[in-house]
């Protein structure tokens, strides 16, 4: 009895020991979430917590500076330690400069692509630290490794949910239907997996105010009280996300506000409001544990189905070069090259001994070799010069759905780069457009990429290559003041100013009474007259037009609306096709040749946009 009682002791002791050690090991985890370097302090504040696919992923990191005289110049990046092969991120970095006793929250986004390793590296006043804050990259774009990755529909779909809505009603509807599969709110599911949702741990007055940070989930899922209690900041970030092409569905009764400008239409379940690409749907009747397997089937077909497709497909650098050409011939001038190697080869050779043998001075060959060899390199430099020259080719189109009324702009596109030598200057967006590579090397033989976020989005290193062309998607929401007017001149005819800051190639345009009107070639900031071309167009109920568009070819769409405007024309809105590029910025510099076609969709003040 008394072996056996110690023996229990013993365990009893061990056990013990154990919950101490784990206590000392997740309170050390979570201590060193937060480091303190002299009197700067950093801080993570949130990361990703499940597996996605496409999009951007956000760490927020919060930098305190406890001196009370002096600024310091704060310079955070992931991961501290990077590793990887094919196309993979290798830093992503941001700097700032906080000012004595104050505190800034800035954030580091990853672009869609792997990024291996962790912890994340400070550095303060140029002098890099040399342990590092405590962070795991997440598990976003973890499985994009394959070179032809497509949208399926066995993907599960990422769906975020605040903080007030029931998980387990959620998974339940799920798992009712569809069957339990592996995903949870901290795991990623099996490949079998229908649905991951996330559940958000902070209110939803802490989110993010960028639309980046919910770029990757296929819908965000919220309450209407999380609506009227998130700041105005963040209700911004989310409206900006549904005209990207996002899916945000709130529960309860909720009404959008009148500078929206939208309508609903109702398919049963749902009210519906589409802007730009995307969709905001409203349940206000059924509760969701007693939604039917009909309602699960259509949000992932109709609503979160359709927020990705495009985005997630990738292909390999000759097959996007061949769907969307940036330059007509990318291989190598080998003939001519051949030939000047040949006659390098002859020349230094068979020649230059001859040569040399005859006038008895072999002696020579010590610097008539170095000398021809210097020659024949620089024929086959200025050789590629003459060939390409030194600058850039750019080629961008894009749609662009412009709501006059609320002055809002929603664009997406394809934008691809060559250039016959690396760019020292990279790649230069802006904060609020989403980038994601449509060709990747992957296991043929990537890159390793870095992003600095201090001024812009600089896709410093390893975004474009020498003579490889590099072809991306963009997605953007922004204000902007660009407008068409129109109105009727002293004669009675139809005129329009041009503000879009362009020229317009080719316009068309559908009063309130349904009359089509065409012109061409206007000026920027030149009025014309517009001819009446006969048609009349009737109201169509169309509200899902843009975000069919939206789930197919980009490319394919905007070639479709050109071809065929009058299949897209609504009354008091109009087409037009700029040879300039508007919406999205010209990310490369020194471009010898540009190529840009823009798509614009006007919609008018006094019309709802439905979509």
């Amino acid at each position: 009895m008394n072996r056996g009682g110690s023996r229990q002791i013993a365990d009893y002791s061990a056990f013990v020991s154990t919950l101490f050690v784990c206590f000392l090991f997740f309170h050390s985890q979570t201590a060193i979430a937060s480091r303190t370097y002299g009197d700067v302090t950093v801080s993570v504040e949130s990361m990703p917590s499940s597996s996605t696919f496409y999009g951007y992923a956000e760490y927020g990191i919060l930098l305190t500076n406890h001196s009370e005289t002096d600024s310091r110049r704060i310079t955070v990046f992931t991961p501290h330690r990077s590793y990887g092969s094919g196309d993979y991120i290798r830093e992503v970095r941001r700097s700032v400069v906080v000012g004595p006793a104050s505190s800034a929250t800035v954030s580091l986004f990853q672009p869609p692509l792997d990024m291996q390793g962790g912890g994340l590296g400070v550095i303060i006043d140029g002098k890099i630290q040399r342990e590092p804050v405590s962070l795991n990259s997440s598990e976003h774009c973890r499985n994009n490794y394959s070179l032809h990755y497509r949208w399926s529909p066995t993907n599960p779909l990422c769906i975020l949910l605040s903080r007030s809505v029931s998980y387990d009603d959620f998974q339940n509807g799920v798992d009712k239907y569809f069957g339990p599969h592996s995903g949870s709110s901290s795991a990623s599911p099996s490949a079998s997996g229908i649905y991951d949702f996330i559940k958000s741990e902070s209110s939803v007055r802490a989110w993010s105010t960028s639309w980046l940070a919910y770029s990757c989930f296929d819908g965000v899922v919220v309450s209407a009280s999380d609506m009227e209690q998130m700041r105005a900041s963040v209700r911004l970030a989310l409206f900006e996300y549904v005209e990207c092409g996002g899916s945000l569905l709130i529960l309860d009764s909720w009404q959008p506000p009148e500078q929206m400008n939208t309508k609903p239409a109702n398919d049963g379940q749902f009210n519906l409001y589409y802007a730009g690409f995307g969709v905001i749907a409203v349940n206000d009747s059924v509760e969701v544990e007693e939604w039917k397997k009909e309602v699960w089937t259509m949000l992932r077909s109709d609503i979160w189905g359709q927020s990705s497709s495009e985005l997630q497909n990738r292909i390999g650098i000759g097959d996007a070069n061949k769907k969307f050409p940036v330059i007509e011939n990318i291989t190598v001038p080998v003939r001519g090259l051949f030939l000047l190697v040949l006659c390098f080869a002859i020349i230094i050779g068979p020649v230059n001994f001859f040569v040399l043998s005859r006038k008895k001075k072999r002696i020579w060959l010590l610097w008539t070799v170095p000398l021809i060899s210097i020659v024949a390199s620089l024929s086959v430099f200025l050789y590629a010069f003459l060939a390409e020259g030194w600058k850039a080719y750019a080629r961008i189109q894009s749609i662009t759905i412009l709501n006059q009324a609320t002055q809002r702009a929603a664009s997406i596109g394809i934008n691809a780069f060559y250039s016959p030598l690396t760019p020292a200057g990279g790649l230069r967006f802006d904060y609020e457009t989403e980038v994601t590579p449509m060709s990747l090397a992957m296991w043929e033989g990537g890159r390793a990429r870095e992003i600095d976020w201090t001024n812009e989005q600089h896709f410093d290193v390893g975004w474009v290559a020498a003579r490889v062309p590099a072809h991306f998607y963009l997605r953007k929401s922004q204000t902007r003041r660009e407008r068409l007017k129109f109105g009727e001149d002293e004669q009675g005819q139809m005129s329009v100013l041009n503000g879009l800051g362009a020229d317009i190639r080719e316009l068309w345009f559908v009063d309130e009474s349904g009359n089509v009107y065409h012109t061409e070639n206007i000026k920027a900031g030149a009025k014309m007259v517009m001819n009446r071309t006969g048609q009349t167009i009737s109201p169509k109920i169309r509200n899902y037009i843009w975000r069919d568009a939206y789930k197919t070819s980009w490319q394919r769409q905007a070639n479709e609306i050109i071809s065929n405007p009058e299949s897209y024309l609504e009354p008091n809105c109009y087409i037009a096709i700029v040879d300039d590029s508007v919406f999205f910025e010209q990310a490369l510099e020194n471009v010898k040749f540009r190529r840009f076609e823009s798509v614009i969709i006007g919609i008018l003040e006094g019309t709802a946009d439905a979509g």
